[in-house]
């Protein structure tokens, strides 16, 4: 349950409590109480659910994006034929044989619903070997476009939705 669903779990529990002991004469606002609390989650679950899925960058990888805990990674899953297919460019040496997938190429992204971004994550480019900052903005269900900071100046390119 990320930060937001626990706040809006947490104000539902005290409106319940509130109304139960000020309010309502029997016990009936409390029995309601967790069919409200887990509908709400529902419904706030549902409005960046889209986001969990798999997405196509740069005609090279494709990235499962999943979420645990409100936090957002995303996993190659997929190197196009004709890509490198090894970690050829990593700084770390001992890393350069392995793998692109299952590398994790985006890490700590929180989602910002007033917002319609994924913020305060990092993107690993395989091409580089680098790890930079970066944030996701919500184009629309198919679309992700990520700006990526490099310094004083940033790149945006667009993941598309492949599922």
């Amino acid at each position: 349950m990320n930060i937001k669903q626990q706040g809006l779990s947490l104000m539902i529990s005290v409106t319940s409590f509130f109304y139960s002991n000020v309010f309502a004469t029997t016990p009936v606002a409390t029995a309601e109480a967790p069919k409200l609390q887990a509908s709400t989650q529902i419904i706030a679950q549902q409005s960046n659910s889209f986001i969990e899925r798999t997405w196509q960058a740069q005609d090279k990888y494709r990235i499962k994006i999943s979420q645990n805990n409100g936090v957002y990674d995303g996993t190659i899953v997929w190197v196009a034929p004709g890509t490198e297919t090894k970690d050829v460019k990593n700084p770390d040496e001992n890393l350069r044989s392995r793998d692109l997938v299952g590398v994790a190429m985006l890490k700590g992204f929180t989602y910002n619903p007033d917002k319609k971004q994924l913020t305060g994550g990092s993107i690993y480019v395989p091409n580089a070997g680098k790890t930079m900052k970066a944030k996701l903005s919500i184009a629309n269900e198919n679309e992700l476009k990520v700006q990526v900071s490099m310094g004083l100046f940033s790149k945006t390119m667009t993941l598309k939705a492949v599922e």
